[in-house]
This record gives structure tokens, sequence and C-alpha cells, in this order.
């Protein structure tokens, strides 16, 4: 009879028992490292060196002109002469100033935007990796449950053969398992729609057949971990450093109205090269309406990008006053779910020893097994929603996952 009637309580403890841990910062590192969307960060971060450079750079080039005329005089032969002129323009020394620290900004920026790219692509996978594991556990818990309702519905049909039995626990056995079997094909659907996701958007990350682990709790306090997540934080930095960007764009453009000079060296050889020219020349642009307004646009961009840097440092704050609390009190749900999916595993096991005694009829045992897969269901999504809020907070603070070979985050 012990064969026929599988015990609800070893089969949640094997699945309780992890055959591996999450995925570690290093497998991580090299998953992310395949990544496209890291990968795309990457290119801008080298387009953006080529940027600070040309920012570096001049924006001025030589310009050489030549020309050649004929002197036609009355009474006289014509006269071959010609014009040679090189002239440069010259950017004036607080411009000079501004672009160079553009360009150190232009840097400081794409390097942030890997971080940011790097975090995002980081908490994509967790939502997928940790999708997948809900999805596959929950598949496993149907199977062994379906275990349990097919021997059920043999000892069930044993005892109705040996007229100890009605037909109806039959049927209420038979409803049961196929109840079963539903959830089972739909939770199978759902692992595989989860796995083919996670294979599509991160190919390198290999998946075996394990279990997800037991979350722990979330390191340090509140107080601590708000500091960290407001000083590594990469979307709050590169919106701070948005902000300065356009400080000084708007600087620079006000410096603008000051138009820069163009100076020249010129020659020229007239009156049949008996004379001969050699000369300098200064141009200025006279600033005018136009110079104006776009300093004044630029001046208005800069405050919206530091409305919206306040902006995004209050949601900041926010999320970092909540995130380890949040994390905390998800871990200590868990704890309470797993007690609540043990006991009813108590009542369940206690239920069909009853069964096997004659004690306890078909309808009891199968409502206290509804209600043991039940709080097991909501064991694991606790277990999931634990693990999310746990590493999404070493995400958020750039630890673990989100952890990049070197630090974009020290120019801030």
């Amino acid at each position: 009879m012990s064969r026929a009637f599988p015990t609800t309580l070893g089969l949640l403890a094997a699945l309780a028992a992890p055959a591996f841990a999450l995925p570690t910062a290093d497998t991580v590192r090299g998953v992310l490292a395949q990544d496209t969307e890291l990968a795309a960060a990457l290119a801008r971060q080298q387009a953006a060196d080529s940027a600070a450079a040309v920012l570096t750079a001049s924006p001025y080039e030589w310009t050489a002109n030549l020309s050649a005329q004929q002197r036609r005089t009355q009474g006289a032969a014509n006269s071959q002469e010609w014009n040679a002129a090189l002239e440069h323009g010259l950017r004036l020394p607080g411009k000079a100033r501004l672009d160079r620290q553009q360009a150190e900004l232009t840097r400081q920026a794409a390097a942030l935007e890997v971080a940011k790219t790097r975090q995002e692509s980081a908490r994509e996978l967790l939502d997928h990796w940790l999708a997948w594991a809900q999805a596959k556990e929950r598949r496993t818990l149907l199977e062994q449950q379906r275990i349990l309702s097919e021997a059920n519905l043999a000892g069930v049909r044993q005892r109705i053969r040996s007229g100890d039995g009605a037909v109806q626990e039959e049927t209420l056995a038979v409803a049961e398992l196929a109840g079963l079997a539903g959830q089972l094909a739909a939770a199978q659907l759902t692992e595989q729609q989860a796995e083919a996701g996670l294979r599509s958007r991160f190919p390198g990350l290999a998946l075996t057949d394990a279990t997800l682990p037991p979350p722990s709790a979330p390191t340090g306090d509140a107080a601590s971990w708000r500091q960290r997540l407001l000083t590594d934080n990469p979307r709050l930095a590169l919106a701070r450093l948005q902000a300065q960007q356009l400080r000084v764009q708007a600087e620079r453009q006000a410096q603008e109205r000051t138009p820069d000079p163009t100076v020249g060296v010129f020659t020229a050889s007239e009156a049949h090269n008996t004379d001969r020219i050699i000369g300098l020349s200064l141009s200025v642009p006279l600033s005018g309406q136009r110079r104006q307004q776009q300093a004044a646009q630029a001046q208005a961009d800069a405050r919206a990008a530091e409305l919206t840097a306040q902006g995004e440092l209050r949601r900041q704050e926010s999320d970092a006053a909540l995130a380890w609390l949040t994390a905390d009190n998800q871990w200590r749900v868990w704890q309470l779910t797993a007690d609540s999916a043990k006991a009813q595993a108590l009542a369940a096991e206690r239920g069909q020893k009853g069964f096997r005694l004659g004690e306890t009829g078909v309808a009891e045992l199968l409502q206290l097994r509804r209600q043991a897969l039940a709080a097991a269901d909501a064991e694991l999504t606790a277990r999931a929603s634990a693990w999310q809020a746990v590493l999404g907070l070493e995400i958020a603070g750039m630890r673990g996952w989100a952890a990049g070979g070197q630090s974009e985050l020290t120019d801030k």
C-alpha cells in the first residue's frame, strides 16, 4: 500500500532541496559580454570618444585662395597678375576651454550609458531567469501532484473492487486527476515559453535541470542601502551629467554671440611683376539676432535638463528608500508562506494516512490536497518574488549581476 500512496511530505521535501544556486556574477558577466544591447552601448562609447576628439580639435581648417587676373592698360602691354592668400579661423580661448570640458563630459556620459545598459540587461536577465525557474518549478510540482492523484485513483479502484469503496469516490478522483492534467498542460506551455524567451534573449546562458533555491535574506540595512543606491546609480548620475552638458552647451552658445575672427596672410603680384604686395587680413562676422536666440534656446534647454535631473533624483530617492525594505519584506513573506506550505503538506499527509486507514473520505482528502497544492504554489511565487527583490536590490546598487569589469561611476 505504501507504494500506491506516495507521501506528500516526501515529494515536497524533494522539491525543496536545491540542486544548484542561482547563476553567479561571473557567469552573468560572461553572458552579458555576449549581449547585443551591451555591445551596442560599448560601440556608442567608442563613437563618443571620437566625438570628444572632434570637440577638442579646432573647428576651423586652413583655407588657401589663389586668383589670377590680366590687367589691360591703354597704350601699354597687358599685365599678368596674381593673388595668393592663406587664412585660418581662430577659436577664442573661452570657447576652446568649454569644448574641452564638453568633450570630457561626453566621454563620461558614454561610460554611464554602458553602466546603465549593463544594469538594464542584468534586470532583464533576472526577469527571464526567474520566469523560467518558477515555471519549471510549478510544472515539476504539478507532475508530482499528478503522481499522487494517479496513486489515489488506483487505491480508490482497489477499494471498489474489494467492496470498500463507492463509485462516486472514483468519479471525484478521476475529476481531480483530469483537473491536474489540464493545469499541468498549461504549466508545460508556460515553461516552454519562458525557456524560449530566455534562450532567445540570452543564448549564452546554460540552462540546467535544477530547482529554484530558497532565497537569502538581504544584507545590510535600509540606511546603508539607500546611500549605496543613490551613490552607485547610473540613471541618476547620467541625468545629472546631461544637465551639466547642457549647462556647458548654454555657456558655449552664449560665447558664440562673440564671433570667432579669421586671420590670414596674402601676397600679390601686379604691374608686370614690378609691384609685390604682402599683407595680413582679419575678418570678423557681425553678430546678429540669430546668435542671441540660439543662446536663449540653449539656456532654456539647460534649465529643462536641471528640472529633469531634480525629478529623477526624487524618483531615485523614493525607490532607494523602499528597495531594502521591500526585499526584506519579501523574504519574510516567503518564510511565512514556506511555513504555511509545510503545515498544509503535513495536513495532506495525515489525510493521506487517514484515507489509507479508511478514516478519511475521498472528498476530504482531495480538499486537503488542493489546499496543500495552493500553499506550495504560493510558496513558489513568494520564493521567486523574494529573489526578484533581493537580486534586484543588488542590481540597483550595481553589485552582483550588474557589477562590471570596470567602474563606470567613478567620474560622475
